[in-house]
C-alpha cells in the first residue's frame, strides 16, 4: 500500500509538470526580461542624459502602426512570487518579479482604443519593493527610424502629447522597447 501511495504521488508530481508546462500564459517569462539592460541594445544615452528626471516636460505619445480597435484590458492577482500581464492586441507585458510584492494584489492593465501607446495601470499608486518592466512590442507602432524614445510616466487622460511627470530610460532590442517603473500609475512610450 505505501508503494502504491509513492507511486502515486510521483505520478501526481509528474501531471502537474506536465500541465503547468504546457500553459500558454506562463506565469513567468521563458527568459529574463526583468533585467533591461540584458541582451538588449541599451538605453538612448543622449536624451536619456538630458531628459531624465525632468517634470513638466511635454512629450509626443509614439503611435500605433494599426489602432486599437477597442480598449484592452487585463486582470491578475499577483502576489510575492511575481507574474506575468500580457496585453496582446496592444503588444505590451508587464513582468513582476518575485519580491516587487508582499501580498497577493489584483492588478489590472488598461490600452485605451486608439493609436497611442499609452497604459492605465490600478491600483493608482501602488508602489513595488523591486523594479517592475514594462515591455512594449515597437514592431507594432509607428516608429520612425532616428526618433529617440523614452518612457513616461503621467496622469489623466492619454492624449496625443501629455506633460511627464517623470521621464524614464528606454532600452532597446531589435523589436521592442523596455521601461522599468516602481509604482503604477499612467506610462507612455513618447519622443521627445
Amino acid at each position: 500500500m505505501h508503494r502504491f501511495r509513492s507511486l502515486l504521488g510521483v505520478f501526481t508530481v509528474g501531471v502537474l509538470v506536465l500541465v503547468a508546462g504546457c500553459d500558454d500564459a506562463p506565469f513567468a517569462p521563458h527568459e529574463d526580461l526583468s533585467d533591461p539592460e540584458a541582451g538588449l541594445l541599451g538605453a538612448q544615452d543622449d536624451l536619456a542624459e538630458e531628459l531624465l528626471g525632468l517634470t513638466g516636460a511635454e512629450v509626443t505619445v509614439l503611435e500605433r502602426a494599426e489602432p486599437l480597435a477597442r480598449t484592452e484590458t487585463a486582470s491578475r492577482t499577483i502576489g510575492s512570487w511575481g507574474g506575468v500581464i500580457r496585453l496582446p492586441e496592444a503588444g505590451l507585458t508587464v513582468l513582476v518579479p518575485r519580491g516587487a510584492l508582499r501580498s497577493r494584489t489584483s492588478i489590472t492593465v488598461t490600452a485605451p482604443a486608439g493609436a497611442l501607446v499609452g497604459y492605465h495601470f490600478e491600483p493608482h499608486g501602488l508602489e513595488f519593493r523591486r523594479p517592475v518592466t514594462l515591455v512594449q512590442d515597437i514592431t507594432l507602432t509607428s516608429l520612425l527610424n532616428g526618433r529617440a524614445l523614452l518612457g513616461a510616466y503621467f496622469q489623466g487622460p492619454l492624449e496625443p502629447t501629455v506633460t511627464a511627470l517623470e521621464i524614464l530610460p528606454l532600452y532597446l532590442t531589435q523589436s521592442s522597447g523596455a521601461i522599468r517603473i516602481d509604482h503604477f500609475s499612467g506610462y507612455v512610450i513618447a519622443t521627445n
